[in-house]
């Protein structure tokens, strides 16, 4: 966990936004280099939280929200990783 990512009731500034980071976007692995490619997305977004009842079965529950920060410029990024190392090859945005 990163440090001051937990959602608060005046909201808090969280990095990556629900949709970023590398959570829909597809992966490759070439064995030939070993190289482990990954398309991300950097942004934010300000999330919030507030009290509410208690959860029942069936019931939605929702305890809080996501707002994008209007000043933020997400940017898509494409990597390559080397698997043995975790670092990143290079980067191309």
């Amino acid at each position: 966990m990163n440090p001051n990512q937990i959602p608060a009731p005046e909201g808090a500034l969280i990095c990556p936004a629900v949709e970023g980071a590398a959570n829909f976007f597809s992966t490759s692995y070439d064995p030939a280099t070993h190289l482990f490619y990954v398309n991300t997305l950097e942004r934010c977004a300000a999330y919030t939280r507030r009290a509410t009842a208690e959860w029942k079965a069936g019931r939605g529950y929702q305890g809080g929200g996501g707002r994008r920060d209007p000043n933020d410029r997400p940017q898509k990024i494409l990597r390559a990783i080397d698997i043995n190392t975790g670092k990143f090859v290079w980067e191309l945005p």
